[in-house]
């Protein structure tokens, strides 16, 4: 959950209900002369780190060396949907994709996106890979930047829709939304949206 509380100065609070005693608040940014960055170093050590990957790449780790024993991953489609209340922080390794990838997976509010450039070309992945320790450290003791990015919620309503509330489950999208024909060989007919607002039709493959 993000709370946000008004201020002087402005403050933002990230609120995890992960770990073991209940909800965490963490002290993640203030407002100074237009600048978004983390108030003060926490006095608070982080003690212990708990890992959680993909399932897929927890397999190919324990695979690869039984150290990594210690990462967790999540069982079904319904841990997914409470992952944003387990997660303070994602890491991701590769380029732009990667970023959007992990975006997806979080149903509710995205935690702090640390995305680590394994790629020539960037626009959302400011981190190299190469100064991991240099970075990770520095991040975890703080003040911190943070650059904020809006996520648009869309809804697909169909022409057998009875009304404008039969629609599809929302989907969340940080960077762009695609709707094309898939294997149909007609043309779609699209008509755009946003906040109720008519944008534009398209007629096209997508």
């Amino acid at each position: 959950m993000l709370n946000v509380a008004i201020l002087a100065p402005f403050k933002l609070l990230w609120g995890c209900n992960g770990g073991k005693n209940g909800q965490h608040k963490h002290d993640i940014v203030s407002f100074e002369k237009g600048n978004i960055t983390t108030a003060a170093r926490s006095s608070k050590q982080v003690k212990k780190l708990d890992v959680i990957v993909e399932p897929r790449v927890k397999a190919e780790l324990l695979a690869e060396n039984s150290y990594f024993s210690f990462v967790t991953t999540w069982e079904d489609d319904d841990e997914i949907l409470l992952l944003h209340t387990k997660v303070d922080l994602i890491i991701t390794l590769g380029g732009d994709g990667t970023v959007l990838w992990a975006a997806s997976m979080f149903k509710g509010p995205v935690p702090p996106v640390v995305p680590f450039s394994l790629g020539s070309l960037g626009f959302m992945t400011p981190f190299q890979s190469e100064l991991y320790r240099d970075s990770l450290d520095t991040i975890l003791r703080g003040p911190i930047s943070i650059t904020f990015r809006h996520r648009l919620q869309c809804y697909v309503i169909r022409e057998s829709a009875k009304d404008e509330l039969d629609t599809e489950e929302p989907i969340l999208v940080l960077n762009e939304v695609t709707i094309d024909r898939g294997m149909s060989s007609f043309l779609t007919y699209l008509e755009c949206y946003c906040d109720n607002t008519f944008v534009t039709s398209v007629q096209g493959v997508g």
